[in-house]
């Protein structure tokens, strides 16, 4: 899917989570999902399940910000897009 510029890709790693600054609050935070039966200290509940019927945790992802409500630029090269309620990433390329 191309979008303002970028060729985005489906992750089924990436999950939407909350916001938590309440000023900010309808711009979306994006994680990277932990693997099932990890519960680092610094991840928080998705609302998903597992199969096993265990909840989903996922790490925030450092944003460096955001350009649009639902489109944030990582910190790790990425832009982090939300449609429809599915995540996609792409890679910034960097000019050198």
């Amino acid at each position: 899917m191309i979008f303002k510029g970028y060729n985005f890709r489906k992750s089924t790693t990436i999950v939407q989570l909350r916001n938590p600054d309440r000023e900010r609050q309808n711009f979306v935070m994006f994680g990277k999902v932990c693997p099932e039966g990890t519960a680092p200290a610094n991840s928080v509940l998705t609302g998903y399940e597992w199969p096993s019927r265990a909840a989903v945790r996922a790490k925030y992802i450092p944003l460096k910000g955001h350009s649009l409500t639902n489109m944030a630029y990582g910190e790790d090269g990425r832009v982090y897009l939300l449609v429809d309620g599915k995540c996609y990433t792409a890679k910034i390329k960097s000019a050198k």
